[in-house]
């Protein structure tokens, strides 16, 4: 069924496409470790906040940035791989069809060339199709996830040295 040169030159596209998106070596961040501290009033402010189950700010943020990873695997990774194998089927059918309209006559009568493309075309039409989908559903899903895990939380107001004392600073990641 992958006989013509089209698809076989879409697929390696699509390889090569695919291969640009890989995941690359990650670093391993391991969570500070909280001094140990022994008194006789019992745990700490922060062992009882983490034993009642509350959200820290810190799961709190590594729960934003796998939000945020996972967003840009979407969009990028999924939904652009499939852009790129949506825009080859289309552009491989849009060039059967030129084809089939040059070697089929308006009797539905055609050449052996004019049924190739016209198979060929009915070969990449599903495909074309899911790619499409595809493509939607992983940017769409991608920038939902971008959007609602800001990479900040909100505005920072603080005090900033400077050579004849301190400025206040307004930051914020938008």
């Amino acid at each position: 069924m992958l006989t013509s040169p089209w698809i076989r030159c879409l697929g390696v596209v699509c390889l090569l496409a695919g291969g640009a998106c890989a995941p690359h070596s990650s670093v391993a961040v391991e969570a500070p470790v909280q001094p140990l501290r022994l008194s006789e009033s019992g745990p700490t402010a922060a062992q009882s906040s983490a034993s009642s189950g509350s959200v820290t700010p810190e799961r709190e943020r590594e729960s934003r940035e796998l939000g945020r990873t996972w967003g840009w695997v979407l969009a990028a990774g999924v939904g652009g791989v499939a852009g790129v194998f949506a825009v080859g089927t289309s552009v491989a059918m849009l060039l059967d069809k030129g084809i089939r309209d040059s070697d089929c006559n308006a009797s539905k009568g055609c050449s052996p060339s004019g049924l190739d493309a016209n198979t060929q075309i009915a070969n990449l039409a599903n495909w074309n199709t899911a790619a499409w989908i595809l493509a939607v559903a992983g940017v769409g899903t991608g920038a939902y996830l971008l959007l609602t895990n800001p990479s900040a939380q909100g505005t920072q107001v603080g005090l900033v040295p400077n050579g004849s004392g301190a400025n206040v600073s307004l930051r914020t990641v938008f």
